[in-house]
């Protein structure tokens, strides 16, 4: 039941406010993390993509820079897709993000910590998503 009440509250939210989301930070640069990212990309949201490692947030940036070659096609708006991408690795952009999103390790303790950390640094107004598919929202 609570679930379900999470699930409408969102829906209820994102009709007013969704114009008026334009930043989005995504924590985790797995392969869903960076799917999230550049879907969001194409959306034409500005986001920032934070992971520990570097490396992932690299190796997601390329496979969103196919996925931008293959749907916009023309070059300027490839190169407008990848500025909208931005590596951060220590998490800056959670500050002024409308939407927070991890996509971390299935691991509650994990995304737990996470939700605490996050709760003191985003903006009060900002929306913090978890994407799950094996952890009770509840918990």
């Amino acid at each position: 039941m609570r679930v379900f009440f999470l699930q409408e509250r969102m829906k209820s939210l994102a009709g007013k406010q969704a114009a008026e989301m334009r930043r989005l930070h995504v924590i985790g640069a797995g392969v869903m993390g960076g799917d999230i990212a550049a879907w969001a990309v194409l959306r034409g949201f500005e986001v920032s993509l934070q992971d520990r490692d570097a490396a992932a947030i690299a190796r997601a940036q390329q496979r969103a820079a196919s996925q931008f070659e293959r749907h916009l096609k023309q070059s300027d708006r490839v190169a407008e897709a990848k500025a909208r991408l931005v590596a951060d690795e220590h998490g800056h952009g959670v500050a002024e993000a409308d939407v927070i999103i991890e996509a971390i390790v299935e691991n509650l303790e994990a995304k737990q910590q996470l939700f605490q950390t996050l709760e003191s640094r985003a903006r009060e107004d900002a929306v913090l998503a978890s994407n799950t598919s094996s952890i009770r929202l509840e918990d």
